[in-house]
């Protein structure tokens, strides 16, 4: 999952969703935060923005930047850094870290009410009808309570000028 601070790009929809089928997820900051807090006796939970760097290129980058960090903390650290060409994503990461060993599996499910955690779903602006009105109908009966629209990033509205 990806979270973003930008409402609308035409970028976003044609790097992540290439087949025109994607979603948007709208969440806030406190439903994240609800989230964390859920899984916060098992989990360090860190919810921040990503810092666009170019330097972290650099081999010495963390050890330098963060010198009296734990091997830990630096690990955490390397996840809130990418390189420029990726600042117009103004990513915010949630990141889970576990607070003991889990030998038995590396991955690790969160189960929530969905509708405690997104507000809204928006669908690719490039849809077709069909699978729109599919999409809708299968979050509804599925329970969720949200607001479920095609994005507008291509509706525009008719201007006449006289002349």
């Amino acid at each position: 999952m990806f979270f973003t601070k930008r409402k609308v790009s035409e970028a976003m929809w044609r790097i992540y969703s290439r087949d025109g089928s994607g979603v948007q997820i709208v969440t806030t900051v406190g439903r994240l935060k609800n989230l964390a807090a859920e899984c916060s006796s098992d989990f360090d939970c860190y919810l921040r923005e990503v810092i666009y760097d170019d330097d972290i290129e650099k081999e010495d980058f963390f050890v330098n930047k963060f010198p009296n960090a734990t091997m830990q903390e630096k690990t955490i650290e390397c996840l809130f850094h990418k390189r420029r060409a990726f600042d117009h994503e103004e990513e915010v990461r949630l990141v889970l870290y576990s607070k003991t060993d889990r030998p038995d599996s590396d991955i690790y499910s969160l189960y929530s009410d969905p509708n405690n955690v997104i507000e809204n779903v928006i669908l690719d602006p490039r849809i077709d009808k069909r699978a729109e009105d599919l999409r809708i109908s299968t979050l509804k009966k599925l329970g969720f309570k949200g607001v479920i629209a095609k994005s507008k990033l291509y509706t525009y509205k008719r201007v006449w000028y006289k002349t």
